[in-house]
Order: C-alpha cells, then sequence, then structure tokens
C-alpha cells in the first residue's frame, strides 16, 4: 500500500478513538490502513482494534472506525477529594482489574491527611495539589463539596484541556454551572452515585454534558459498573435520582436499625436481630431485581390470609410508611435543587429558576386549559 492511498489518521480523545480514511474501497488497501492504525494505536498502549468500515457517502472512500474498550488502555483516573467516594470508586477500579493503582492518583488538603494516608494504602499516589492530578490524569472526578466546587475549578481550569474528562459528584451542582467555571466545551460529566458503593453494591446515575463525545457515556458507566449498577439520565433526573438512590441507603439503614430494634422487643439478641433484618432487606431486594416482578404483588404472595405479615403491614399502613418515604424522597430531591441553586452564577440562577416554574405550570396543566 502507497501513502497516497491514505488521507489521515487521527486520534481523539484519551487514547480512546482512532479513524483512518482511505481512498478506494480495496480490501488490501483497507487492511494496510488497519495495520497501520493497528501500529500506531500499539504505540499508545491500545489493543488492537476489530476492523470496522463505513462508505463516506459517494466519495469512493472509506473510514475505519475502532473505539477500544476503555478498560484497554492505561487510562488514568484522578480524583480532586480523597473522601470516602473517592476511595470506593478508586478501590472498585483497582479490584475489577479495570485501571491500576499505579494509574490513579488522588489529591486533599492537608488537613485531611487521614484521606491522604489512607489512598496510600490503595497503592495510590497523591498529593496537595490539585492541578497535579489535572496534568496526570485523564478523567478528572470532582469528589469534593458543593461548597468547594468553585474554588477547586478555579484552579484546575487553566491545566485542563479539552482532551479530558471532568466526572463531578458534587451534591447539586449542575453541568451548565461547572461548564461556566472551566474552559469553553469542556467535556463534564455529573454523576450521583452512593454509599453501598463501598462494598461495590453502589447505584450511581449520570447525565452527560452538551461538549461530551461519543464514548464519554461508555466510560463513565464502565468506571462506576465497577462499583455497582450505573445509568445514563437525563440531568433534570439527577436532584430526583438524589433524593431516591443518594439518599436512599439512609433510609434503609433505619429501616433495618427499626426492625432490629422490633427483634430486639420480642426477645432476639440484638446482634442476630441486625443481621437478620439486614439480610431480609438484601434477599427482598435481589427478589425485585431478579424476579422482575411488581414489589406490590411480591408484598401479597408473602400474605397468607389471617397470617402474621398482614397484621404486621397493617400497623405499617396505619403509620404510613409508604407516605413517609414518598416524603423523603421529595424532600432530599428539594434539598439537592436548592443545593445547586445556591451554586449557580445569579444571571444562570434566575434562568433555571424561571425554567422550573414554567415546567411546573406545565405539569399542572398540561393541556394549557384556562383555570
Amino acid at each position: 500500500m502507497i501513502a497516497s492511498e491514505f488521507h489521515s489518521i487521527t486520534f481523539v480523545g484519551p487514547s480512546t478513538s482512532a479513524y483512518l480514511i482511505v481512498r478506494r474501497p480495496c480490501l488490501s488497501a483497507l487492511t494496510g490502513c488497519f495495520d497501520a492504525v493497528s501500529n500506531a494505536a500499539r504505540e499508545r498502549d491500545c489493543r488492537r482494534p476489530v476492523l470496522s468500515e463505513t462508505p463516506i457517502s459517494d466519495s469512493g472512500q472509506f473510514l475505519i472506525d475502532y473505539s477500544p474498550s476503555w478498560s484497554s488502555i492505561k487510562m488514568r483516573i484522578g480524583f480532586i477529594g480523597a473522601g470516602k467516594m473517592a476511595q470506593a470508586l478508586a478501590r472498585g477500579l483497582i479490584n475489577s482489574g479495570r485501571i491500576g493503582a499505579e494509574n490513579i492518583i488522588a489529591s486533599s488538603p492537608k488537613r485531611d491527611y487521614q484521606f491522604i494516608d489512607q489512598c496510600k494504602t490503595l497503592g495510590l499516589t497523591t498529593t496537595h495539589d490539585n492541578s497535579e492530578v489535572v496534568h496526570k490524569s485523564d478523567v478528572i472526578v470532582l469528589a469534593v463539596k458543593p461548597i468547594h466546587v468553585s474554588k477547586v475549578t478555579s484552579e484546575i481550569a487553566p491545566a485542563l484541556s479539552r482532551e479530558q474528562l471532568v466526572v463531578s459528584i458534587a451534591l447539586g451542582i449542575t453541568i451548565r454551572n461547572i461548564e461556566s467555571l472551566l474552559p469553553t466545551k469542556s467535556r463534564v460529566v455529573r454523576v450521583m452515585p452512593n454509599t453501598p458503593a463501598v462494598v461495590r453494591a453502589g447505584a450511581s446515575a449520570f447525565a452527560m454534558g452538551s461538549a461530551c463525545r461519543d464514548g464519554d457515556a461508555e466510560i463513565v458507566k464502565d468506571l462506576l459498573s465497577t462499583v455497582g449498577f450505573a445509568v445514563e439520565v437525563p440531568e433534570v433526573q439527577i436532584d430526583p435520582v438524589t433524593g431516591l438512590s443518594g439518599s436512599g441507603p439512609s433510609y434503609m439503614f433505619a429501616a433495618i436499625e427499626g426492625l432490629a430494634d422490633g427483634g430486639v422487643k420480642v426477645g432476639l439478641p440484638r446482634d442476630l436481630a441486625i443481621k437478620l433484618a439486614a439480610h431480609t432487606l438484601y434477599g427482598a431486594a435481589k427478589m425485585v431485581l431478579e424476579t422482575g416482578v411488581h414489589p406490590a404483588q411480591l408484598k401479597d404472595d408473602v400474605q397468607s390470609p389471617g397470617g402474621s405479615s398482614i397484621y404486621g403491614m397493617h400497623k405499617l399502613e396505619t403509620g404510613g410508611l409508604k407516605g413517609i418515604l414518598i416524603d423523603a424522597v421529595e424532600a432530599a430531591t428539594n434539598r439537592s435543587r436548592a443545593t445547586g441553586d445556591k451554586a449557580l452564577p445569579r444571571d444562570f440562577r434566575n434562568a433555571e429558576m424561571e425554567k422550573k416554574i414554567e415546567e411546573e405550570k406545565t405539569a399542572s396543566n398540561p393541556n394549557n386549559q384556562l383555570l
């Protein structure tokens, strides 16, 4: 194959994609170009990709396109903030074999020395300099509290490029807000994980920013899947996710505690009562996920006529259990929204509020009927 038979080789993102345009749809030419790309990719620590050829309109050219799995690349992950969630994600990545500890760096203020020490025990590189994390990472995870987002983004913005992906797990902070604090066209993803990620049983939802590229969603999903369930949603659903699964573990811990207290009241030892309560919630959740049966049906299946379960359910219904859970999800959702509104610049905040008010009006009067 001669040089005139191909147009260009372009790598996009942190070694995640490559494209090669060939001038003639000849199999030998395609194969030769494919080998050229594979050799170039090998130099960038990528595995040999699978050939995928696509005609380019009527130009007589073909596009060789491959997007090797991010797990096959020496991708570097950086955490700004080294608390429990950052450590949980790092531990999940390491245990899954997707990313080695040597390719993960975490930063934390000097006063939080215990977080730095804990990260060192995982084998991570550590620093007190947030800009160092940016220089040494392909994916940067903002794992800080909402009040620190503006300060952190101002520190990393000068060092950030469009080739890097920014993943925020900060409560309530919108993609638009983060984008406004970073260079134009920064690739931003908003994520709401939850604490069971510590034991690789988390439930995470994520939303993609407007500047994200093809393949970015796969990168984020693969990263989050190392610590549990992960799903992409529109950003408007992230605050409700926060109210449900983000805050949900605390509701369930309270339920376990309440069930265990009940067990103790009727004569069970405390440690046994806690284990039985926890396994009961675990088993119930597993039945919902694995059978696909609606929870209401599964509940009815347990309740025999005149049996003990229906008597217990009567007490729960009298106390308004479901209504209280609904109120809890709604309250946590509203708190997440309020946190984000406080963090928004004033000109953005007014626009966001007007949008929400308009959405509420539409929801309450979907047919635009005059009241």
